[in-house]
């Protein structure tokens, strides 16, 4: 409860005026950036979309505003990008993309195959939670995954029908308590983050830490709600005033989606900024070619154009908290 508190608080003191006209404040966030700013660039991590399709539809999320072509990837595709993986030896993998990754079929098995095939040593999965049925939790656990998180973002059935347009709060509680069962009487199995975002309110959070402790292993409270473009939402949560700084995910992660080509990050809903295809590119043409190289010269310039101008997962709302 305490936890909750100070995160809520410091939300709102990194919302004032007296931090975001600091530039002393702004100082020190670069110090910390600064190392990881100055290195070559070399990913660490893919975040790899197997799907793109949801089953929700988020008030905050800008999935059912898309435009582009929604679909499964292809084996074809998915063994192309794990070849490239391997050969570039990123031992890190986020199965998440622009949807619910349970919505992809092969998800659990494709997850052991980046494993046993492809030298993966750790992989995160992103889902709402619904779909994981019986067979869906054995599957995960077997599937050596080492970590899931879920927006949960309610702390009660009306709180989460608001956020998510859906009914399905009994529904999430139900399936991560079968899961934490599966885990303990398998003796092991993946990580369980839940999150909720503050800005939802205080009597949510609390909530939502007495229905979800004991179904998880770590809680997580967001003290901001990230603006997605298109999103009904949007313009809600915008904060013009945020400390904007250079993006570190540009110097370390490579987004792919089921088409297997390269994007810029989670702000490009309709990944406009395509860099070139694992099908043709390696990851280190892709990742050090024209496209990325120079995003991250307009960003250590601090020059913020397009999604980036609106961004505050780099910024002074999200750092000091993560």
């Amino acid at each position: 409860m305490i936890e909750i508190l100070l995160r809520y608080l410091a939300g709102r003191f990194l919302r004032s005026r007296a931090v975001c006209k600091s530039e002393l404040y702004k100082g020190w966030l670069y110090g910390r950036a600064w190392r990881r700013l100055h290195e070559e660039p070399r990913v660490e991590s893919v975040s790899l979309e197997t799907v793109h399709a949801c089953n929700l539809a988020c008030r905050f999320c800008s999935h059912p505003a898309m435009t582009r072509a929604r679909g499964v990837m292809s084996d074809a595709v998915f063994v192309a990008c794990m070849e490239r993986i391997r050969d570039e030896g990123v031992k890190k993998l986020c199965l998440q993309g622009f949807g619910e990754p349970l919505l992809d079929p092969q998800i659990f098995d494709r997850a052991k195959l980046a494993k046993e095939q492809y030298g993966v040593e750790h992989i995160f999965l992103s889902t709402n939670a619904t779909l994981l049925s019986a067979a869906a939790c054995e599957a995960l656990v077997d599937s050596g995954i080492d970590e899931i998180g879920v927006s949960i973002d309610a702390g009660d059935r009306q709180q989460y029908m608001a956020v998510h347009q859906h009914d399905c709060f009994d529904t999430v509680y139900d399936n991560l308590q079968r899961l934490k069962a599966v885990i303990r009487s398998r003796g092991f199995g993946p990580v369980v983050g839940l999150k909720y975002k503050l800005p939802l309110g205080l009597r949510g959070a609390f909530k939502f830490r007495k229905k979800f402790a004991p179904v998880a292993d770590t809680l997580h409270y967001y003290t901001t709600i990230m603006p997605f473009p298109g999103a009904v939402e949007y313009e809600k949560h915008l904060f013009p005033n945020a400390i904007q700084m250079p993006c570190t995910w540009l110097w370390h992660t490579l987004c792919i989606n089921w088409t297997g080509s390269a994007y810029m990050c989670c702000l490009d809903m309709d990944c406009k900024t395509d860099y070139g295809s694992l099908l043709d590119h390696t990851i280190g043409e892709v990742f050090n070619g024209e496209g990325m190289s120079e995003l991250r010269k307009k960003h250590l310039q601090n020059e913020f154009a397009g999604q980036c101008r609106t961004c505050v997962m780099n910024s002074h709302l999200v750092l000091p908290t993560a």
